[in-house]
């Protein structure tokens, strides 16, 4: 697809959720085809994407349809990761939201360099052939950890 196609897809889903967000109810289903895990993987991406990460409940799988029509729009014009969540504090590595989208050894492997550097980090998330390629950032975009794991 051409950048400029692409570019009005993108107007249009923005268009659309504005429209939605105007809906009295704004309930939306998954498509009856979507597994659990997949369901999980959209919304875990959507509330990174919206800023509130901790809000991800993998048993919560409820979205309103203007969040969803947003959330596209953002998503059809990335190219160099598929999410990412920004970690504020030290603490905050260790609270449990966090642990929905690092594993026990990557939350650690975060902890290891933290005292080493200064603080916010984003947590980019892109797939990858083998699995989800997973990497730290500072503020200025350097690249200070990988925490991919591999099967």
């Amino acid at each position: 697809m051409r950048t400029k196609e692409m570019e009005l897809i993108r107007d249009m889903l923005e268009d659309y959720s504005d429209r939605l967000s105007n809906d009295c109810c704004n309930d939306w289903d998954f498509p009856k085809d979507w597994t659990v895990e997949e369901k999980q993987l959209f919304l875990k991406q959507y509330h990174a994407w919206n800023g509130d990460p901790e809000e991800y409940d993998p048993k919560r799988l409820y979205i309103g349809n203007s969040s969803v029509a947003a959330f596209l729009a953002y998503r059809v014009g990335q190219k160099n990761h598929d999410y990412a969540i920004k970690i504020k504090s030290l603490k905050e590595i260790e609270e449990d939201w966090v642990a929905g989208y690092l594993s026990e050894r990557q939350r650690q492997d975060l902890l290891s360099i933290t005292g080493h550097q200064k603080m916010p980090f984003s947590v980019m998330f892109a797939s990858g052939g083998i699995g989800v390629v997973v990497k730290v950032y500072d503020e200025d975009g350097k690249l200070l950890l990988d925490l991919t794991e591999y099967e």
